[in-house]
């Protein structure tokens, strides 16, 4: 594997692994973020047992997604990526961008409406890397090819 695969390898591997700790975070969350209760001006545990159940649910499948994506992506670097499978960069590609993009366009969607302090920094990192990922995986199929040979 060149360093350049290498490098694509590991960007990709930081993205699941950012993926699955929030995914945690939020699956097992048992009060609102901080920037919620913020955008609601309210204390973090100050939703009424009602709310709190929704919010909670919400977040559990916000969590469950950021899993299931996480978890896709080691899968798809563990094998068709470190078989040097182009088809996997185009997989891990348009679901890192889907989801990374879904996730800052709602982010900054919230900040522009509410003016809270909203963490938006993560999911356009997920973008950036994505895409560096994406380019620097450029010689994904041509590599094996020179192996080969």
């Amino acid at each position: 594997m060149t360093v350049w695969l290498k490098v694509s390898f590991a960007l990709y591997l930081v993205n699941s692994l950012v993926l699955l700790a929030f995914g945690v975070r939020y699956f097992f969350a048992d009060e609102l973020m901080p920037y919620h209760a913020e955008t609601l001006g309210i204390a973090r545990d100050g939703l009424s047992s009602d709310y709190s159940i929704v919010v909670i649910t919400l977040y559990r499948a916000t969590g469950a997604g950021m899993l299931v994506i996480g978890l896709a992506f080691i899968i798809l670097l563990a094998v068709p990526f470190r078989g040097r499978q182009v088809w996997s960069k185009w997989a891990l590609s348009a679901i890192g961008l889907t989801y990374g993009a879904l996730s800052l366009y709602l982010t900054l969607a919230l900040q522009a409406e509410t003016s809270a302090a909203v963490p938006w920094p993560g999911p356009a990192a997920a973008v950036i890397t994505t895409v560096a990922a994406h380019f620097l995986a450029a010689g994904l199929g041509q590599q094996r090819e020179a192996d080969a040979g």
